[in-house]
């Protein structure tokens, strides 16, 4: 595992493991490790933005990949920036969540984070921009429920449980506003 990260991981809460394919503890230890990031960005308080795929009817939040040489922050600032248009503030980690796939192991870092100012031009890969998405704000109740029923109608995005982990990290946030 990425040393870069280890200090952070060991002070995280981990939220679940994905192993869609019941690999072995065995197994799961001798993958690659990738790390990402997941983000529930709140705008006024009370509403949160989705990433709306228009050409295969889905939606998930904010995240990616964090890039070789980037913090854990770094990638979750650029990845925000790019994909919603949004400056943030961190607000609180929401925890962890590991992806076991038959060729990799990703380590999803989610947070709660804050849009500070006006939105700018996104900044979509091809791959984005082919699959139509688009910046899609709502209430959170609302945001829950449209994961809810993608998770119900079995959307995975690429066999890589994108709505499952969505919902489990807005769950988390609903929780910790709750508490706030």
């Amino acid at each position: 595992m990425d040393t870069m990260y280890q200090k952070e991981l060991n002070s995280w809460k981990k939220i679940c493991i994905l192993n869609p394919h019941n690999l072995s503890e065995k197994e799961i230890s001798e993958l690659p490790v990738y790390f990402g990031t997941r983000t529930v960005i709140l705008v006024d308080d009370d509403k949160v933005v989705l990433i709306k795929s228009t050409k295969s009817n889905y939606y998930v939040l904010v995240g990616g990949s964090i890039e070789e040489g980037e913090t854990i922050e770094q990638g979750l600032i650029r990845e925000c920036k790019e994909e919603s248009g949004y400056d943030i503030s961190i607000i609180s980690p929401l925890g962890y969540i590991e992806l076991c796939k038959k060729k990799y192991k990703r380590i999803i870092f989610g947070f709660l984070v804050k849009a500070v100012g006006e939105p700018t031009e996104l900044l979509l890969t091809e791959e984005e921009k082919e699959l139509g998405h688009t910046v899609y704000i709502c209430p959170m109740d609302e945001a829950i429920t449209l994961l809810k029923n993608d998770v119900k109608k079995g959307v995975f995005v690429k066999d890589n449980l994108a709505a499952i982990r969505s919902l489990m990290f807005l769950e988390e946030a609903e929780k910790y506003l709750k508490k706030c």
